[in-house]
This record gives structure tokens, C-alpha cells and sequence, in this order.
């Protein structure tokens, strides 16, 4: 009677190790396609999530910084109420006191940690932007502190603050977090860059500047680069539809 065979042979296995090699190969590029897309929606709903935010403290107001009754934008430590608001410290602006913080909340809490200035969620991060007070008319931006909010000068002008702000939204590592980078500002309209172009963003040594998608550098209050006029950064922003 003939024995029956025990495992595979040498040429068994390396077919076996083929055909899984293959599948791999077919499998990974799927998954981390799978992936950025993934991150990529996630960060649009971030990006709208805090437009939404700054809507609701500007029409409360929740921060008030030179108590004229109109309400401004805020960083995302405000916003999440990890961070006191700035208020009117007798007629300048600072930091208010611990009953300053918003409560309840505008934002989803776990936005609130900040770190380096930035928010890192959902393989992308995140960054603030408030105005200056205007000088030869030029806004230029000011970041969220590293630890969050705004403890220390410069304080967004509170007139200019009422009326405009700006955040990007771009991958921890380009390509392997996400793709795509992001920008809203006021307006509520979402631009989007392939980050594909002559300027790339990735990770925190590759943070775009506050003009990077508009249209006149150092200028918070300039158009947005996008139907036909040249965004600063040289990149090719699109309305997000």
C-alpha cells in the first residue's frame, strides 16, 4: 500500500509563498488606499466640525476679549474648553480666569489637546489661525500657543478677531496618513490641495503658513487662491464640492 505523503515539497512551498506574496502585493496598496481615504474624510468632518464651532461662540458670544458685546473666533483649546478664553483684562487683552473656559464646550473634546500648536487626530493634523490688528493693510496670523489657547502676547487683534480666522488640516506623513490638505476660513467654504504640487505638506516641519492658500502673502483678510488667482503657496486649491 503507498504511504501517504507528510507536508509539502521545496516546490509547494514556494508556490505557496508565491501565491501569498501576490495576494500581499494586491492586498497592502488596497488597504492603505483604504486608509488615506478613510483619514482624509475623517479630517473633512474635523475641518467642518470646527466651522461650525466658531459659529456658535461668534453668535453667543462665548469670548468677548475687549467686552464690546461682539463675539470672536477662537483656538481649539478654547473651543474644547481646555484652555480659558481671552477676555478683557482692563482694557487689554489676556488670558481669562478659570471660569473663563467654555462650558459646555463648542468643540469635541479630544480636539483640545494641543501639542506644538498643532491637534493630531485621525492621521492628520490641525492648526488655528487668528488675526493681528491690521498694519499698512496687511492681517498677518497669529498661531495657538504650543500648549493651547492663548496665554501669552501677541493676542489676536479683537476687532479683526470677530471677523476672520483660518485652519489647515494636512497628514502627519504625506502618503502614508493622507494625502490631501485642507484650509477654511471664515467663509465656511473648504479648499483642498493634492499636495502634490511644488510645495508639500507633511508633518510639523511641513505646516503650511497661514496665507499659504490665499492670495496676497501676510494678508489673513486676502481672497482665497482659488479660480484662476495664484494662492501664495504656488499650489492648485480647489473648492472642496
Amino acid at each position: 500500500m503507498p504511504q501517504r505523503r507528510a507536508g509539502f515539497s521545496l516546490i509547494e512551498m514556494l508556490i505557496v509563498i508565491a501565491v501569498i506574496a501576490i495576494i500581499t502585493a494586491v492586498a497592502i496598496p488596497k488597504f492603505q488606499s483604504a486608509r488615506l481615504s478613510a483619514n482624509e474624510a475623517s479630517a473633512l468632518i474635523t475641518i467642518r466640525a470646527l466651522s461650525q464651532a466658531q459659529g456658535q461662540v461668534t453668535s453667543r458670544p462665548s469670548i468677548d476679549s475687549n467686552g464690546d458685546g461682539v463675539g470672536e473666533y477662537g483656538y481649539f483649546a478654547e473651543l474644547a474648553g481646555y484652555s480659558v478664553t481671552r477676555v478683557d483684562s482692563g482694557g487689554m487683552v489676556g488670558p481669562g480666569g478659570p471660569d473663563s473656559k467654555l462650558v459646555p464646550n463648542a468643540l469635541l473634546a479630544a480636539l483640545g489637546n494641543v501639542q506644538n500648536g498643532v491637534v493630531t487626530y485621525g492621521g492628520y493634523m490641525f492648526q488655528v489661525w487668528l488675526p493681528d490688528a491690521t498694519v499698512g493693510n496687511l492681517t498677518a496670523g497669529i498661531p495657538e500657543d504650543p500648549g493651547g489657547g492663548k496665554l501669552a502676547a501677541p493676542f489676536p487683534d479683537p476687532q479683526n478677531g470677530s471677523v476672520t480666522w483660518c485652519a489647515y488640516g494636512w497628514p502627519i506623513v504625506r502618503g502614508r496618513s493622507g494625502m490631501r490638505c485642507y484650509f477654511i476660513n471664515e467663509h465656511g467654504q473648504i479648499l483642498s490641495y493634492d499636495n502634490r504640487g511644488p510645495v508639500e505638506y507633511s508633518g510639523l516641519g511641513g505646516r503650511p503658513n497661514y496665507d499659504a492658500a490665499l492670495t496676497v502673502a501676510g494678508d489673513m483678510k486676502s481672497p482665497m487662491g482659488i479660480n484662476g488667482a495664484p494662492a501664495v503657496d504656488g499650489n492648485n486649491w480647489v473648492v472642496v464640492r
